[in-house]
């Protein structure tokens, strides 16, 4: 997922900021929890999550993901991710 993630995310250059977490790390694993206080649920591995809301619980093709971030980045209301 994180190629995916970051082959996308270089499109949109200083537009969308990438942070990637690893679990297994202690700095990883105390941003996962803090992801997942933040979110009141626990948060599957791997996911996606934009603004602290899970965007992705599995890994989206890369039109899908590059079509939610366009919307993002441009302030589009969001409907449907596939639309």
């Amino acid at each position: 997922m994180a190629r995916l993630v970051e082959s996308v995310v270089k499109e949109f250059e200083s537009s969308v900021q990438y942070r990637k977490v690893v679990t297994r790390t202690y700095d990883g694993a105390r941003r996962y929890q803090a992801l997942v206080r933040q979110s009141s649920r626990l948060l599957p591995v791997p996911s996606i999550v934009v603004n602290g809301s899970l965007a992705f619980d599995s890994i989206p093709d890369r039109d899908r993901l590059r079509k939610f971030l366009n919307r993002l980045v441009h302030h589009k209301p969001r409907k449907d991710v596939d639309s």
